[in-house]
């Protein structure tokens, strides 16, 4: 028909026919709230708190031992007797990290933070990265906000 096959749609040039990779099951998207956390809402051990902002993690002796968020404006802290698991994406994952004292203490010292753990080799290599790449400000980055995880101004 003399269209293009294009062996990837990833690269950046859409133009053309070929395979789309999707996760879907019976002809439907099959999500990862879906697969994975949809069936282990149902143990006793687990609790979904929706429509929250993290804050920080509650760090103890090194060790992360819960988090600190806000829900309706107050504070509420939820701690874990097994391990805190961090997933708020490459940015947002981040900004949590930093605002709870893990990460260069030459970025977190001037904002007020105090420094839990000093990241200067490769994890604050990536933070900085991350934080560079979207052109944010050391403040921006770490600052606490009441509005989404993170709001960029100007050109990412």
């Amino acid at each position: 028909m003399g269209i293009r096959k294009i062996a990837d749609f990833n690269t950046g040039d859409n133009e053309g026919v070929g395979y789309f990779h999707v996760n879907q099951k019976r002809g439907r998207r099959w999500s990862s709230a879906r697969g994975f956390l949809k069936p282990a809402l149902k143990r006793p051990n687990l609790r979904l708190e929706k429509d929250v902002l993290v804050d920080r993690l509650i760090v103890e002796q090194g060790r992360a031992v819960g988090v600190r968020f806000m829900r309706g404006g107050e504070v509420v802290e939820a701690r874990a007797k097994g391990e805190v698991i961090l997933c708020a994406g490459s940015i947002g994952s981040t900004q949590v990290l930093h605002r709870s004292g893990i990460g260069p203490s030459d970025w977190l010292a001037p904002l007020g933070i105090e420094t839990v753990l000093d990241r200067q080799g490769p994890s604050g290599a990536i933070c900085r990265t991350i934080c560079s790449s979207a052109r944010s400000t050391r403040s921006r980055a770490c600052a606490p906000s009441t509005r989404p995880i993170i709001r960029w101004s100007g050109a990412a």
